[in-house]
């Protein structure tokens, strides 16, 4: 995220940054991966990860989406 200008620079900074599989290995058996979204699959998180059994980031986000409702409800009814 951010500049497009600085995309090559900061996949070369962040590259050891990613949570991966091999990341995950060296976790608790029953780790939770969460991710705010957007996500850049393949970037900052590995396809196998957002998507595999560790991930409950589709519940998160899920759950954003109520909490961002109950937000503009309240602001709403001021």
């Amino acid at each position: 995220m951010g500049q497009g200008s600085e995309h090559g620079e900061k996949m070369l900074a962040f590259e050891q940054f990613q949570v991966d599989t091999a990341l995950l290995q060296q976790a608790a058996k029953d780790v939770i991966v969460m991710h705010c979204l957007p996500a850049r699959s393949g970037e900052e998180i590995s396809e196998e990860v957002l998507e595999g059994p560790n991930s409950v980031v589709w519940d998160q986000s899920n759950t954003k989406l109520y909490m961002h409702k109950a937000i503009l409800e309240a602001f709403l009814n001021r």
